[in-house]
């Protein structure tokens, strides 16, 4: 993490992303008292750096995100119509449910995925949100990602800033709230 230039917040390293559908981890803060230092955006939207380093905004509409994300996708420059579409359809016709678990990226070539789709938009999202490349990620535990963060509640399926480390946010309260309650860590 560090500290924002522009202000008093310490930000986390971009490493980790953070789903406002995350219902059951915030409920869970919240029973322990804890306010979580985090910042839903108010719709689904991310700037990054894309092929050659050109920035790219994935901006999506205020709709719910099984529309909103298809439209995002569509809108995003430097990628033709035809890797749009294979993103969006790839997982239809490559099938979302497995019968045993494989690397996401084996999934990602069961849904024939793009390779610049993979370098702009799967992969920074699987080590985003599972802290592990695609290449050795669990696809069984991506596709619970893509079903919390993006199906099954779709008027939560908004990226969430830690405005401190990612620490600061979760473990931290937690255990300090274990250790006022007599818990001891070894």
């Amino acid at each position: 993490s560090f500290r924002d230039p522009l202000g008093p917040d310490e930000l986390d390293n971009g490493q980790h992303l953070l789903l406002d559908s995350y219902t059951e981890t915030f409920r869970l803060l919240r029973e322990c008292g804890i306010v979580p230092p985090v910042q839903s955006l108010p719709t689904m939207s991310m700037t990054f750096r894309g092929p050659g380093g050109k920035i790219q905004q994935l901006s999506c509409p205020p709709l719910p995100s099984f529309l909103a994300l298809p439209l995002g996708i569509l809108g995003l420059d430097g990628i033709s119509l035809a890797e749009k579409i294979l993103c969006l359809f790839g997982p239809l016709v490559g099938g979302f449910p497995l019968s045993q678990d494989c690397s996401v990226e084996s999934l990602l070539n069961r849904w024939r995925q793009p390779e610049s789709f993979r370098r702009l938009f799967w992969r920074p999202l699987c080590l985003g949100t599972l802290n592990t490349e695609s290449s050795e990620a669990s696809a069984l535990l991506f596709l619970q990602v893509l079903w919390q963060g993006f199906l099954k509640h779709p008027m939560k399926s908004r990226f969430a800033l830690a405005r401190a480390g990612l620490s600061k946010v979760l473990p931290d309260p937690l255990c300090e709230l274990l250790e006022e309650k007599g818990v001891q860590f070894i």
